[in-house]
This record gives structure tokens, C-alpha cells and sequence, in this order.
């Protein structure tokens, strides 16, 4: 991990000090990726990381689909028990936005599905699985900003409203849930550009 995030710094150093943005270099990339580098709240795929795909469909507008996927097991030594869980995310956001120099303000709203299933297993082998389906959507204002035009950082806040299934199969039967969540989320961005 300590790897990773050296050379991704060395990465940034090196686009943002030996790169600078002339005037007629200002155009918009038209695709693009990035990631969540901070989730303010924890809303994205698990404790996984989401990956954003910017598409500037023309000035003043951007697409920007999204893909999650977490996978995590645990085994609890002294309980003698296990559990793991996986969940994938797809998603997009529709964004008007406003240019002005190096910076882009963006209004709009993101909606995406996720889809996560896991299983718990006890002492004596008893094994619960579980699953969950949640579709979420909401309002987004954000904005970031072009060190090149090939490297920006940038941050959004969201109120993302979502609505979970979960389903549980136990031994003895099955059981479902519904809850209906309004939360906000802040998150701050890397964007590389192509």
C-alpha cells in the first residue's frame, strides 16, 4: 500500500510540475478516469474503492459512469466462525458544467445499483447466507480543477437517497428487509484524462 501510494504521488508530481497548462491547452479531454481518493462518508462499493469514467460529451456537458466492487472474509479465530461478502456497483452521473480557466463546476445527480451477497458459517456449520439489491440517486454539486490537461483533483457533495433489500436464508427460514436511507457524501476525486 505504502508502494502504491508513493509512486501515485511521484505520478502527480511529475504530470503537475513538468506539465503546466498553456492557453491553447485549456480544451476538455473527452475520457477519462478516476477514483474516489477520500470518501468523506463511506457510501461507495463496500470499503472498496469506486472507478469513475468521465465522458465530456461536448462543452458544457459530461457523462460519468461508475463501477465498484468489494470482496472481503473474515475468520474469528477464538469464535471458531467465518463470514465474507462481495458487492459490485454500477452507476452514472449527468452533469451540465461550467468552465472557467482551470476550474469546472459541475450540477447535476448520479443514480447506480449495487448488488452484494455474503454468508456467515458458525460453530456446528451452520451456514446463513444473505444478499442484498440497493438502487440509490440524488442531487451532486461538485468541481475540480485542471493542473493539466491531462491530471485534475476535485471534490463533490451529494444527498443520496437509497432503498436496500436484504434477503436472509437461515436454517429454519427466510426473512427480508427493506430500509430507505437519505444520507449526504463528500467525496474528493483524481481524474486522469486521455
Amino acid at each position: 500500500m505504502k508502494k502504491v501510494t508513493l509512486i501515485l504521488v511521484l505520478v502527480f508530481a511529475v504530470m503537475v510540475f513538468f506539465n503546466p497548462v498553456t492557453a491553447q491547452e485549456k480544451e476538455y479531454r473527452a475520457f477519462g478516469i478516476g477514483i474516489n481518493v477520500l470518501d468523506l462518508t463511506g457510501l461507495n462499493a463496500g470499503s472498496g474503492s469506486t472507478i469513475y469514467f468521465p465522458i465530456n460529451v461536448a462543452r458544457g456537458f459530461r457523462l460519468e459512469p461508475l463501477l465498484g466492487f468489494n470482496t472481503e472474509a473474515t475468520d474469528y479465530d477464538d469464535e471458531n466462525n467465518e463470514s465474507s461478502y462481495s458487492d459490485f456497483l454500477i452507476g452514472l452521473g449527468i452533469f451540465p458544467t461550467i468552465r472557467k480557466g482551470s476550474a469546472v463546476i459541475y450540477v447535476g445527480g448520479r443514480f447506480g445499483i449495487k448488488f452484494g451477497s455474503g454468508e456467515y458459517t458458525s460453530p456446528g456449520d451452520v451456514t446463513t447466507e444473505y444478499s442484498d439489491f440497493s438502487f440509490g440517486i440524488g442531487p451532486v454539486l461538485g468541481g475540480e480543477y485542471y493542473f493539466n490537461p491531462h491530471l485534475s483533483l476535485g471534490g463533490e457533495m451529494a444527498i443520496m437517497y437509497s432503498s436496500t433489500v436484504d434477503k436472509t436464508d437461515y436454517e429454519f427460514g427466510d426473512e427480508e428487509d427493506t430500509r430507505v436511507n437519505i444520507e449526504t457524501q463528500g467525496l474528493v476525486f483524481v481524474r486522469f484524462y486521455f
